[in-house]
């Protein structure tokens, strides 16, 4: 590699992808006295923001009898914990936009449906086998590949040859990574996310997302994420696409979640997009 891991990490990290307003949100959120009229007079101060938040509100997963017109309804709908996700998902992809990888080398669109599905299924499955941790798990879904961004960005080729061998064998991603890359895009994102301040179990569950876990209980977080990550795959949502995978055999409960996700994506990113 012309480029160590290690310099690219220092780089990066003098480039925090949160904007003021995010910064501000966060303190917010992490205090237990601030009410819904103060999120949403920060909320409100981002127009971009704003109607995302609005958007995502009245989003039919909710089901309201009417529609959310007000940033501040929309926070009381969403609650505090999907703001927070939403406010750092528009965060990260405004700040990874600055890292432009070759088109021909990767395909950012794909990156964040991988993502967000990932995202969504990982939530949808600590739900109901590890609630307290189910925010924290939608959080680790959303940036659990962001390594995979910095790789095709610093050292495009090794990315071609990853893709190009995924695309021909029968092997997992991170068996090709080390052996073609001889490095983690695990590890790049773990770097990162402590740079950028994230909470010291998120970086540990994005760190060690492709750890095999079968002699883990199914409700640690990092087989949820892990199993998050194959629903998004089973789906066709993976980064690199590589189509989709059989889901006759998981558990009805998986084989739901898999079968809404595409949706599910198609409208968050919807949000996260708008301007």
């Amino acid at each position: 590699m012309t480029q160590s891991i290690s310099d690219v990490v220092d780089h990066l990290s003098a480039l925090p992808p949160f904007p003021k307003v995010t910064t501000r949100l966060f303190s917010l959120l992490n205090d237990d006295s601030a009410s819904a009229t103060e999120l949403a007079n920060v909320i409100s101060a981002d127009p971009s923001l704003s109607m995302r938040v609005v958007h995502l509100a009245n989003s039919p997963f909710y089901m309201l009898a009417r529609p959310v017109l007000s940033v501040k309804e929309a926070v009381l709908v969403l609650g505090m914990n999907t703001i927070k996700n939403i406010t750092t998902a528009a965060s990260l992809m405004t700040g990874l936009s600055a890292l432009h990888p070759r088109v021909d080398v990767f395909d950012m669109s794909e990156f964040w449906k991988h993502s967000n599905a990932t995202a969504i299924a990982a939530h949808k499955l600590a739900v109901h086998k590890l609630t307290s941790m189910a925010d924290s798990l939608y959080l680790a879904g959303l940036i659990h590949d962001i390594g995979k961004v910095i790789v095709a960005y610093h050292w495009p080729e090794s990315w071609k040859a990853i893709v190009n061998t995924m695309r021909h064998t029968n092997e997992d991603y991170w068996q090709v990574e080390q052996r073609l890359f001889h490095g983690s895009h695990a590890e790049i994102a773990a770097s990162l996310c402590t740079n950028w301040r994230f909470p010291k179990l998120i970086v540990e569950i994005v760190q060690h997302h492709h750890a095999e876990a079968v002699e883990q209980e199914f409700e640690s977080p990092h087989k949820i994420l892990s199993t998050a990550d194959y629903l998004a795959r089973a789906t066709g949502l993976s980064c690199p696409a590589i189509g989709s995978m059989e889901t006759a055999d998981l558990p009805a409960d998986q084989q739901e979640i898999a079968r809404q996700l595409p949706e599910e994506v198609e409208y968050q990113l919807s949000t996260l997009e708008r301007t």
